[in-house]
């Protein structure tokens, strides 16, 4: 897999609200974002890329932080709808009404064959409902303290209406270090 290195990374000043996007993928393992101190998110949003609509799973949020994580409350990681698109996905919804699954069933009647995922170490991406996409995959590993003040999300897109059920909620696993939550 390949890395970037970056010595730190501060999204630090409470004014920015713009989101920073993170591409990192995956192929037979994760690509990931490499930090070798400190990661401080104090503003703005952090997301990963939207998978492609074919249905293949490249895009995942992985990163490697070497010294401690901080997301400050109010900000976030939100990688809410970028999973696998709607009817793709191991867990898909294959008719009208009918939601993603992913570590259960989906509404309706997803089969039960299709529930997937590692509840030990989830990094699978949700699949998606009859119109509307999964949740994507956030995968961070810390070497010292991680201090999540904020929000960290993975929700597949919710239904709208009573007609239409959501994509199923993706993965969110935050490993290593001691975490003060």
């Amino acid at each position: 897999a390949a890395s970037v290195g970056v010595l730190k990374l501060r999204l630090q000043t409470d004014q920015y609200t713009g989101t920073v996007t993170i591409v990192t993928g995956w192929s037979n393992s994760f690509d990931a974002l490499s930090i070798s101190n400190d990661m401080i998110i104090r503003g703005g949003v952090l997301t990963q890329t939207s998978n492609p609509s074919d249905g293949t799973a490249l895009y995942r949020l992985k990163i490697d932080v070497g010294g401690s994580f901080e997301l400050a409350a109010t900000k976030s990681i939100n990688v809410d709808g970028k999973g696998y698109v709607e009817q793709k996905g191991p867990g898909a919804a294959t008719v009208n009404v009918q939601g993603g699954g992913h570590g259960g069933e989906g509404y309706l009647g997803t089969n039960a064959a299709t529930v997937y995922g590692n509840v030990r170490e989830p990094v699978t991406l949700g699949s998606g409902g009859y119109v509307l996409d999964g949740g994507g995959a956030v995968y961070i590993t810390v070497g010292s303290t991680a201090t999540v003040s904020g929000t960290i999300s993975a929700n597949g897109q919710p239904a709208y209406n009573n007609n239409c059920y959501g994509g199923a909620g993706g993965s969110v696993f935050l490993k290593g270090g001691l975490r003060e939550l």
